[in-house]
């Protein structure tokens, strides 16, 4: 067969998905294959046009963006200008790209675009290999239309960097616990997962969600070898956190803490001690409000559909025990939760500070559409109802334009 051929080495590796496909699929692998590249297409292309538009900087890109006609690499290890915070691997890249290039808009938003298309092709090469066909096709289509990825791959923000690394790493730690006894992709991982922590102050989130989800693995299997490597990551990634802690984001919290819990105060759930009534209501608008906006969706309840399929999608793979991704996942969503009752970072309220959770409510809510098609009893309903999804969602792509 020819291997210079895209669409049949998709189809080869639709065919070869560890997930078990019944004889009643839906749609056919090669159908999948034309449907997942358009939606990688259109959504390259949405991300791209909005890049070439040159939107005017908005107030708060405005005020990081200051800080590179102001500082030297040096003076970007300081507390940032304008009550800005950034990693310090972002605002190097950026003062690079500003010197190299100019000081404009694509040179100061190209770093974001790459993240944004970057993570596009992440999320496939992940889906295809750990989800069911016709969920991997939703998964790539729902972050392929959400507007918020969208918006976030044309900012002078790394927003597009935390959810590039979320599903960059996820890819790696998924070949890592397909091949458990090999050293290089473990290596591979440990060696990318500073880096990642350098640009995204959220990669070590899903680095130790990561790191929950190999030892657990672990564990299931009974494996010594296994549960060391979940250890030395761990260490590798506490190690790079302390160094980034130690370089830039201790001096960034203690100068702007004041300022960022004021504005970040919505964003931290109440005790469940000390008020179990008010934490169930917060905890119930933030999970059906902007944090679960994929593809659209609004604060005050409007994401509960989103909310309902990630659901869904849970019992699905719970369903399937894949309990590598359920607790990497929980530990990531855990780990971030953990984060906004230490007033350490905000969970919820808002979209663009908790983009490295977008992936996992992606690969949910579509895990979660393809389970409600596949109820249909007739074959003929669940190809109309699949066709019918994928179109609103190429919709939404087009309208996001």
């Amino acid at each position: 067969m020819n291997s210079s051929n895209p669409e049949m080495n998709l189809t080869e590796t639709l065919l070869d998905s560890p997930q078990p496909l019944s004889d009643d699929t839906p749609l056919s692998p090669p159908l999948i294959s034309r449907l997942i590249t358009l939606a990688l297409l259109l959504g390259v292309g949405t991300r791209v046009l909005r890049y070439l538009l040159r939107f005017p900087l908005w107030g708060d890109e405005c005020m990081l963006a200051e800080n590179f006609i102001t500082r030297t690499p040096l003076g970007l290890l300081q507390p940032l200008d304008n009550g800005q915070v950034a990693p310090i691997g972002f605002t190097e890249t950026l003062w690079c790209m500003t010197r190299l290039f100019g000081f404009n808009e694509w040179s100061l938003r190209f770093v974001s675009l790459a993240a944004g298309v970057a993570a596009l092709f992440a999320m496939r090469c992940f889906a295809l290999r750990a989800l069911s066909p016709l969920s991997a096709l939703f998964a790539i289509a729902l972050l392929a239309s959400s507007y918020y990825p969208i918006r976030h791959a044309a900012e002078v923000k790394p927003y597009a960097l935390d959810l590039f690394w979320c599903i960059g790493l996820l890819a790696l730690a998924d070949t890592c616990r397909r091949n458990p006894g090999k050293i290089r992709p473990l290596v591979l991982l440990a060696l990318v997962t500073p880096l990642a922590q350098f640009t995204s102050f959220t990669a070590t989130f899903v680095a130790g969600g990561i790191c929950i989800g190999l030892a657990t693995q672990a564990l299931l299997r009974k494996s010594s070898s296994q549960l060391l490597a979940a250890v030395i990551y761990g260490l590798v990634l506490t190690a790079a956190f302390a160094l980034l802690f130690f370089l830039n984001a201790s001096s960034q919290f203690s100068v702007h803490a004041g300022h960022m819990q004021h504005y970040w105060q919505n964003s931290f759930p109440p005790s469940p001690f000390n008020q179990p009534f008010q934490w169930l209501i917060w905890m119930l608008e933030t999970h059906t409000g902007l944090m679960f906006a994929y593809p659209l969706g609004s604060q005050s309840g409007g994401s509960t559909l989103t909310f309902i399929l990630v659901i869904v999608g849970v019992l699905r793979l719970r369903q399937h025990r894949d309990w590598w991704f359920l607790s990497t996942t929980l530990g990531i969503f855990g780990l971030s939760y953990l984060a906004g009752t230490l007033h350490r970072y905000p969970y919820g309220d808002t979209t663009r500070l908790v983009q490295h959770l977008a992936p996992l409510i992606c690969i949910l809510a579509g895990s979660g559409i393809a389970s409600l098609i596949e109820t249909a009893n007739a074959i003929r309903w669940q190809q109309t109802l699949a066709k019918a999804a994928f179109t609103a969602m190429c919709l939404i792509i087009v309208g996001s334009s």
